[in-house]
Order: C-alpha cells, then structure tokens, then sequence
C-alpha cells in the first residue's frame, strides 16, 4: 500500500474508530493506534447509560463501544493494541510515527483522538 494512503489515527475510543470508518470508507488504509489493551477508550469502561450516541438510545456507553469494536474487526481495520506512540517527527511535509517496535513513515497526515493529557508522546 503506498505510504499516502495510510492514515495513522492515535488513540482507540469512539472518536478514533468512527474516524477510521470515513477513512476506510473512503478508500485510506486507517492504522488505529492504542495504547490500552482493546479498542474503546473511556467508553470501554463506563457501565452508565449513553444517550449521546445519535440514533441508539438505549445501552451503556461500555455496550457501545463493544459494539463499536466489533466494527472495526469485521472491516479488517488494522489496529495496534498495546502500542502507545513513543514520538512523532514532522518533516517538510511528511511524518513519523513509532509505536514499541513498529514505524509509521512518510504519512502526509495523522490524527490524534486521544483526549486526555495522561497519553504520552515521548
């Protein structure tokens, strides 16, 4: 695949698997990058009700996300659990990203949905 196409999305909750879908839709290769053991976020771990979520008003932000994840797994979304991104170097107009022991390089962009300051770059 070339480097263009790939997309790096940082973080793994609903706004980073929802932005993974567009891009797949739209014909990109997203690279989900989480640093937790499963795809979620916050979202994983909340057991309260979430009406927020247009369209599904009942269940749990927790069954949400699960259902979320199952999502991603059936699109075959490449998604890299346990592998918080260690940096991010910008060039011209292209740039790295690392995780643990993989390399992203080249990528004309990356997004960020991580979004707490608890998810360390460096």
């Amino acid at each position: 695949m070339p480097p263009a196409s790939i997309v790096p999305i940082i973080g793994g909750g609903p706004a980073a698997m929802s932005c993974a879908l567009w891009l797949h839709n739209y014909g990109l290769h997203p690279i989900i990058i989480e640093r937790e053991a499963a795809l979620g976020g916050m979202a994983r771990l909340s057991p309260y009700p979430d009406e927020w979520l247009l369209g599904q008003l009942d269940g749990s932000a927790r069954e949400h996300a699960a259902k979320f994840a199952g999502h991603m797994r059936k699109l075959a979304i490449e998604t890299w659990l346990d592998a918080r991104p260690r940096c991010q170097r910008a060039g011209r107009s292209k740039h790295t990203v690392r995780a643990v022991t993989r390399t992203i390089a080249d990528v004309a962009v990356q997004i960020r949905a991580a979004h707490s300051a608890h998810h360390q770059w460096f």
